[in-house]
């Protein structure tokens, strides 16, 4: 199975990485900065033949090709309302970046947002829980309601 590591992780590691270099003049140091994104360039993880569905959001022809956009109506409520039109993107991530590296955003403000993919082979509910695990990064301030 390959390793990998989190985003956060290299983040927390290469955050804001600042250089001491020392001239041949022992009283001059000269400081670099070098941000996280200009060197830490992401890579698709590969997945174990037992998962029954991962996406990392880093390919937008699969995303197009993968994923449902809901077309749903909210029972009950106001028409105006009870669409779920909210628009999804693929974007790099809003702080700390890594290079290539994509993540799937909610970009409408109050409305109703769903989307969904099948999964990659059956899931049989007899013994086994069904779990799913996922990662946020909120990018900007939403209210939920």
């Amino acid at each position: 199975m390959a390793s990998f590591v989190s985003k956060a992780g290299l983040a927390a590691f290469f955050g804001l990485c600042v250089l001491l270099l020392v001239a041949s003049d022992p009283d001059v140091v000269n400081v670099e900065t070098i941000k996280a994104e200009d060197d830490v360039v992401y890579l698709t993880p590969s997945l174990h033949p037992d998962v029954f569905f991962a996406d990392h959001f880093d390919n937008v022809d699969i995303f197009n090709k993968k994923w449902i956009r809901s077309q749903a109506m909210k029972a009950g409520v106001d028409e105006a309302i009870a669409k779920y039109d909210g628009e999804w993107a693929l974007e790099k991530a809003g702080k700390d970046p890594l290079q290539g590296d994509l993540g799937l955003v909610m970009k409408s403000k109050a409305k109703h947002s769903a989307i969904a993919a099948p999964l990659g082979k059956i899931f049989k509910f007899d013994d086994k829980p069904f779990v799913v695990q996922y990662e946020l990064n909120f990018q900007v301030h939403w209210i939920f309601s």
